[in-house]
């Protein structure tokens, strides 16, 4: 684990990049591509509904969890994961993270 890597980043990262990944059957190297072209995508979108909702960072990373979820095209390992990725581009700290369990 790194520096700047949390125990909770690490129980993450290591089951979405582990063998034990549930979720749609696609090779693991291209569902973390994917997840990490959808953090990409969420940060901006994140951002506007802060200001353009007036939500609290939480609430928006609560509703960006639930979306991915609810979806269906990610685990709950990956939302997770992809989340806290939103959550640490955007500058927002730990506090702020929801708790989505």
């Amino acid at each position: 684990m790194s520096a700047s890597t949390t125990p909770l980043q690490a129980e993450v990262a290591t089951g979405f990049f582990g063998a034990e990944v549930e979720g749609p059957a696609a090779p693991a190297e291209v569902r973390r591509e994917a997840c990490q072209k959808l953090v990409s995508q969420a940060v901006a979108s994140c951002r506007m509904l802060r200001f353009r909702d007036d939500l609290s960072d939480q609430e928006v990373l609560q509703s960006c969890h639930f979306g991915l979820l609810t979806a269906g095209f990610t685990t709950r390992v990956e939302a997770d994961w992809i989340v806290m990725r939103i959550a640490e581009a955007l500058g927002w700290s730990p506090s702020d993270r929801p708790r989505w369990n």
